[in-house]
């Protein structure tokens, strides 16, 4: 990769497939930076909606802007890469369509591998928002950094070890572009961006800026919702050309960190370093998978006795206590939902709703929506006492799932439809769960 005189000192790839909704936005952010000396390859992947105008507009009005278009969609990790291929900077940053930085993110990065050149990858701290750009709770300290201190050159022991959440922080973080050159980019398997950032910490540190200057949106897709939540379904979505694998993820990303160790270790400290890292991942991998196994063996068996004791036999919140479910608690809940039909299940599964579907979080909202649109009585009806209580979320939530399918006539359709049953519920487990009755009157009135 030759650069002349002229080239900036940023290339920021932005791989897009029909990405209009958010794509305007994003881009403004970028003509908002304070730092201007860069380029943007905007790499289209042969979408279908309103993106190639929106990048050819904007390449029109600004040079900095260059447009792209694939003559097929090769999936994600090949156009992110098709990005990096054409940057001619020394720094190079990756950033999706549907985010926003503000507009110091790029200076500040861009300071701290100036003052340290040990440095690979510099990154600011991420804020998550929602379609409208509004804040979803999250706790940065707590869920990715397990403190409040500083954070330069986390360890690779450590990094290998944090949440897979945390990784678009790095990934999308500005990085050196000859550390880039050296490493095997977005490989084509599932979580492969999870190798990409371990072995960039094996070719520098890793300096944050501890500002929240990243906007990460979480939304809603209907392919994210339903194909990539198969190993196969993930696998097609970072490169359509491979049809899947049967080698499981953890036990694949535990061969990739030994390649690396044995591909970027220079001498004896940095193998000790590596393989004791990579043997601590695979620690952490068997605790979980235990834990996961033990956590459903004794979902399945508190989750049937409570069941079996009978809802007029026991109040609904000692129900609650004997299966342990904690807010939050998605997995217990589809556990809940495997239970089918019938009145002992009922409030239960209304219960675990209330709990975990009320948290303003991606996972509980889509498992709510899945209830709302399901064909299962019991689960519409506990989708819609739930999205009752807070309507304007869970209308934008299944706008984004199933565009132009109307929520008031959804809700209507459920709670009309099983009149009786919510009659019922007004005078039983409605009022122990302290639910505001009241919003589910206009909903079986109609509007």
């Amino acid at each position: 990769m030759t650069r002349a005189a002229t080239t900036p000192k940023v290339s920021i790839g932005l791989p897009v497939y029909n990405g209009e909704a958010h794509l305007p936005e994003a881009l403004d952010s970028l003509c908002n930076q304070t730092f201007g000396d860069f380029e943007v390859l905007l790499s289209d992947n042969c979408s279908t909606d309103a993106t190639e105008q929106l990048c050819r507009e904007m390449a029109a009005r600004d040079p900095r802007f260059k447009y792209t278009r694939n003559d097929e969609n090769v999936g994600a990790a090949p156009n992110f890469n098709l990005a990096f291929s054409r940057a001619s900077a020394a720094y190079f940053k990756w950033f999706g369509h549907d985010d926003v930085l503000e507009p110091t993110y790029v200076e500040k990065c861009v300071a701290l591998l100036d003052a340290d050149p040990d440095a690979s990858v510099a990154f600011a701290r991420v804020r998550y928002i929602d379609n409208e750009g509004q804040p979803l709770s999250s706790d940065y300290s707590r869920e990715l950094r397990g403190g409040t201190g500083p954070f330069d050159d986390i360890s690779l022991a450590s990094l290998v070890r944090m949440p897979q959440s945390a990784v678009p922080m790095f990934v999308f973080g500005l990085t050196r572009t000859r550390c880039l050159e050296r490493s095997g980019l977005i490989r084509s398997f599932a979580e492969s961006d999870l190798t990409l950032v371990a072995e960039l910490r094996m070719l520098g540190r890793f300096r944050e800026v501890p500002e929240e200057l990243f906007l990460q949106r979480i939304h809603h897709r209907v392919q994210t919702r339903a194909a990539r939540r198969t190993l196969e379904g993930e696998t097609s979505w970072f490169d359509p050309r491979v049809k899947g694998t049967r080698m499981p993820a953890g036990l694949r990303l535990f061969a990739e960190y030994v390649k690396l160790v044995a591909d970027h270790s220079e001498g004896s400290a940095q193998v000790i370093d590596g393989l004791t890292a990579t043997l601590g991942y695979a620690d952490v991998r068997a605790r979980t998978a235990a834990r996961e196994y033990a956590l459903r063996q004794w979902s399945r068996l508190s989750l049937g006795a409570a069941r079996n004791v009978g809802s007029a036999s026991l109040p609904i919140r000692l129900w609650g206590a004997i299966v342990g479910l904690r807010d939050g608690d998605t997995e217990k809940l589809r556990m809940v939902t495997a239970w089918g039909a019938g009145s002992d299940a009922f409030p239960l599964r209304l219960f675990a709703a209330l709990r975990v579907g009320l948290r303003n979080e991606l996972a509980s909202e889509d498992l709510i929506i899945d209830w709302l649109t399901s064909d299962d009585d019991d689960a519409r009806l506990a989708g819609a006492i739930v999205a009752s209580q807070a309507p304007g979320r869970f209308a934008r939530a299944l706008e984004a799932a199933s565009p132009g399918r109307d929520f008031d006539a959804v809700m209507t359709s459920v709670l009309q439809g099983q009149h009786a049953r919510v009659e019922a519920l007004r005078h039983g487990v409605l009022p122990q769960l302290g639910l505001e009755v009241e919003a589910l009157d206009r909903f079986i009135a109609g509007r």
